[in-house]
C-alpha cells in the first residue's frame, strides 16, 4: 500500500472526510445537464477552425479560441455525444461523486474570465461550512476540493459565456481528408462534411474493453443506482483508481461487503498527476527524455490511485473486515452458478464469491479517425507531435490536445489543467500564422500563460 502525500501545499494537505459524506444539496447553481449540441443538419459547410471533442478539453480550447476572434461562423465544435462534457458528467454522476479531485486552480476558463474560485465566491451563501473552508484554502493557493456541482455549473457558465452552445454540433467523425489547397475536410459516418483551415483533435478517453462483459458491470457506462440493490450483499470491484474508490465508498455506505481487487497495489495520492508536471520543474526534464523514456514515465504516472480522503475513510472498514483488499493479483477466470453468484479465480488460486462484479479498470485514449490523402505516426498508440506546437507530424494545421498529446505535453495532458497548457501552445502557433502576433510580439505569450503557476527551473 502506498500513501503519496505530495500535495502542492505549504500548510500540508487539508483532509476532511466529511466532504465525501455530505448530503447533496438543492441549490440554485445546481444543473440537471449541460448544454446540448446542435443537430448535424446544422453543421456549416466551411469554417476556419474545427475542434473535435466537446469535452472538458474541447471547451477549454474553444473558450481560448473565442478570445482570439474565432467566434460565430469561424469555429465549429464537433462531438458524437448529445451534450457538452457528457462523458465527464455521466461518469461522475454514475458513481455518485460529490467532490472534485482536482483543486480549484484546475478549471476551464481562460485567465481573463471568471475563475472557478471566484465563481464559488459569488455562490458563497449556498456553500456549506466545510465547502467554505475549502474555498478559503483555494484563495490561499492551498489544496482545495470544489463541490462537483459547482464545478459543472462553472463548465456550463464557460460554454454559454463564450457562446459555444451555438457552435457545437453532434457529428460522428469518420474521416479526415486533406484537400489540394491545404485545407481539411472532416466527414461524418453519415456522409456530412465540413471544410476548415485548422483542426484541433481533443478526443479524450474511452472506457477500456471489459473482459467477461456478460458477468461484469462496466463502471464507466452503468449508473450505480441501477445495480446496487438490497439483493447484493458482497461486491467485488476491479481497479485501483478514483472511480473504483468512489464505487467502493458507496457500496460500504450501503452496508455491502466489498472485495477490492487491484492488479498493482493499493495507492492513495493527493492528485492523479504530480503537480510538478504542470510546471517547468516537471515539464523540462520530461522533454529531455527519449520517446521510449516518455512512454515509460507516462505509464508510471498513470497508475490508478484513490484520494487521500478515501484512505482515511477506508481504514475503519478494513478493521471491521467489511473491506477486503486484494492487491498484486490478476484475474484468471470469472464464472456464474445457477443462483447468479459470481466466482472470481485469482492468479494466486484464491477464489472470491460475489453477488456483483464491477470493473473500473480505467480509461484508454480514444482512437484517431481515418486519415485520407495524409499519414501520421504513432508511437505506442500515441500520435507523434511537434513538442513546441502540438501539431501532428506531416499534417500542417492539425493539432492534438487532451490525452492524445501526452507524448509531447507530458503526463498533465489527461488532466483538466492540461487542456489549458495545450491551448497555450497551440494558439500561440495559430495566432502567429494568422498574423495576430509575430515572433517579436510577446503579448499572446503573456495572455495565455495560464498554466505556469510559480514556475520552478533548475
Amino acid at each position: 500500500m502506498k500513501y503519496i502525500n505530495d500535495c502542492d501545499s505549504v500548510l500540508g494537505p487539508s483532509i476532511d472526510i466529511s466532504l465525501m459524506e455530505e448530503k447533496t444539496k438543492d441549490r440554485s447553481f445546481t444543473i440537471k445537464h449541460l448544454p446540448y449540441l446542435r443537430s448535424i443538419d446544422e453543421v456549416p459547410e466551411t469554417t476556419e477552425l474545427v475542434i473535435v471533442g466537446a469535452g472538458l478539453a474541447g471547451i477549454t480550447l474553444a473558450a481560448r479560441a473565442w478570445h482570439l476572434g474565432f467566434s460565430e461562423e469561424k469555429i465549429a465544435i464537433l462531438d458524437t455525444n448529445e451534450m457538452f462534457a457528457e462523458n465527464f458528467y455521466k461518469r461522475t454522476k454514475n458513481v455518485k461523486q460529490k467532490v472534485m479531485r482536482s483543486s480549484y486552480i484546475h478549471h476551464l476558463a481562460p485567465s481573463e474570465d471568471l475563475s472557478l474560485a471566484d465563481f464559488g465566491r459569488l455562490a458563497i451563501d449556498e456553500l456549506s461550512e466545510i465547502e467554505k473552508k475549502q474555498l478559503h484554502l483555494a484563495r490561499m493557493s492551498e489544496r482545495s476540493l470544489p463541490p462537483l456541482d459547482l464545478f459543472l455549473s462553472h463548465v456550463n457558465h464557460v460554454v454559454k459565456a463564450h457562446n459555444l452552445h451555438n457552435r457545437g454540433f453532434k457529428f460522428d467523425l469518420a474521416k479526415v481528408e486533406q484537400n489540394t489547397d491545404g485545407t481539411w475536410t472532416l466527414i461524418s459516418k453519415s456522409g456530412s462534411s465540413i471544410k476548415t483551415k485548422y483542426v484541433i483533435l481533443a478526443l479524450g478517453q474511452k472506457s477500456k474493453e471489459v473482459q467477461y462483459s456478460n458477468l461484469v458491470i462496466n463502471a464507466y457506462e452503468a449508473d450505480i443506482s441501477s445495480y446496487l440493490n438490497n439483493e447484493s450483499n458482497t461486491v467485488s470491484v476491479i481497479g485501483g483508481g478514483n472511480t473504483a474508490a468512489h464505487i467502493i465508498l458507496e457500496c460500504l455506505k450501503n452496508g455491502k461487503r466489498v472485495n477490492w481487487i487491484i492488479r498493482d497495489e493499493e495507492r492513495y495520492a493527493c492528485t492523479d498527476i504530480p503537480h510538478k508536471y504542470w510546471r517547468d520543474e516537471g515539464f523540462l526534464p520530461y522533454m529531455k527524455l527519449s520517446l521510449s523514456e516518455r512512454i515509460n514515465k507516462i505509464k508510471e504516472i498513470y497508475k490508478g490511485s484513490a484520494m487521500l480522503e478515501h484512505y482515511e475513510i477506508f481504514q475503519e472498514y478494513k478493521e471491521t473486515k467489511q473491506l477486503n483488499i486484494i492487491e498484486g493479483e490478476g484475474i484468471i477466470d470469472i464464472s456464474e452458478d445457477n443462483k447468479k453468484h459470481k466466482t472470481i479465480k485469482l492468479s494466486n488460486d484464491i477464489e472470491l464469491s460475489s453477488d456483483l462484479v464491477i470493473s473500473a479498470i480505467g480509461l484508454a485514449i480514444s482512437s484517431f479517425p481515418e486519415f485520407t490523402n495524409s499519414e501520421y505516426d504513432l508511437f505506442n498508440d500515441f500520435p507523434v507531435l511537434s513538442d513546441e506546437t502540438l501539431e501532428l507530424k506531416h499534417n500542417k494545421n492539425i493539432f492534438v490536445a487532451s490525452s492524445q498529446s501526452a507524448l509531447s505535453l507530458g503526463p498533465a495532458a489527461k488532466n483538466i489543467d492540461g487542456a489549458r497548457i495545450s491551448a497555450e501552445r497551440i494558439f500561440s502557433e495559430i495566432a502567429m500564422r494568422e498574423g495576430i502576433i509575430n515572433k517579436k510580439n510577446k503579448k499572446l505569450k503573456k495572455l495565455t500563460n495560464w498554466s505556469r503557476i510559480n514556475p520552478v527551473t533548475n
